[in-house]
């Protein structure tokens, strides 16, 4: 059998450092960043925005969960800004930006269709802090495309919605839900207009105020947005219900234990 001295052993650890030096650096980031969530101001801007030297963009870290990828992709997407106050980094939300990606035009490279996003990332051996100070400085950075449509779940850190030209969606119909995806986890949440965005051509869905339930607890998640084929099923509860006697697949005893948005962050209360 053929071999490769330099492919990572089938046994090594995620974290070993021979495989990736700045993973863990990584991983510890993100943990930080979803802490901060919980907060009501949630965290601070530094932390996740990079303004671009592009007039009326800016950078934003943003959490994926994509097919045949086992743990979260954290990178920086580019989006307009809905203010011309370089200080405010109002934008579309997540849910509604990647459901109808704005098509980026570039004259020193083909355009790439309008669902392949954009994504900077850390290079092996680089942190999230270090790609955002190469943002902030107009430096190189690892890039790459994402297809929207191979999106399961995203996230951002985001306290509050950041659209300034959708203020209706706070205040719309919310449903409490619950719903299973289709890897077995089970999560708490409130959608908005649900019916109608079931009925459109958007495939993703927006839940706040989520919790992903556990046989022996819960955990507290940032907005989620999970895409339609994601979800197998959903079922309707009133405030106050979650204890309430709900159809058997939903029993927490039955979810999966793993963290929904990447498996390495642990399942604290279960």
């Amino acid at each position: 059998m053929t071999e490769f001295p330099n492919a990572p052993r089938p046994d090594s650890s995620p974290l070993d450092p021979t495989v990736d030096v700045g993973e863990g650096q990584r991983l510890c980031y993100l943990k930080r960043l979803l802490e901060s969530t919980q907060e009501p101001s949630g965290p601070g801007e530094f932390l996740y925005l990079a303004r671009s030297a592009t007039e009326g963009f800016f950078w934003e870290l943003v959490g994926f969960r994509l097919a045949g990828l086992p743990r979260a992709l954290v990178g920086a997407v580019r989006f307009q800004a809905q203010s011309r106050d370089r200080s405010s980094f109002a934008r579309r939300p997540l849910g509604h930006f990647l459901s109808s990606p704005p098509q980026s035009k570039s004259l020193d490279r083909a355009s790439y269709p309008a669902d392949l996003i954009e994504v900077r990332v850390p290079r092996q051996g680089e942190s999230l802090p270090d790609l955002l100070g190469q943002l902030k400085r107009d430096e190189p950075a690892g890039t790459l495309f994402l297809d929207a449509e191979m999106v399961d779940v995203a996230f951002d850190f985001r306290a509050q919605n950041p659209s300034l030209e959708r203020p209706r969606l706070a205040g719309g119909s919310g449903q409490r839900l619950v719903v299973r995806s289709r890897e077995g986890h089970v999560l708490s949440g409130v959608a908005t207009n649900l019916s109608a965005r079931l009925r459109s051509e958007h495939q993703f869905v927006v839940l706040t105020g989520v919790r992903q339930w556990l046989p022996g607890g819960q955990l507290w998640l940032p907005t989620v947005v999970l895409h339609r084929r994601a979800l197998t099923m959903l079922t309707e509860i009133q405030d106050g219900e979650e204890d309430a006697p709900l159809p058997h697949p939903f029993d927490r005893r039955l979810a999966n234990r793993t963290h929904i948005l990447d498996a390495r962050l642990g399942t604290e209360g279960g």
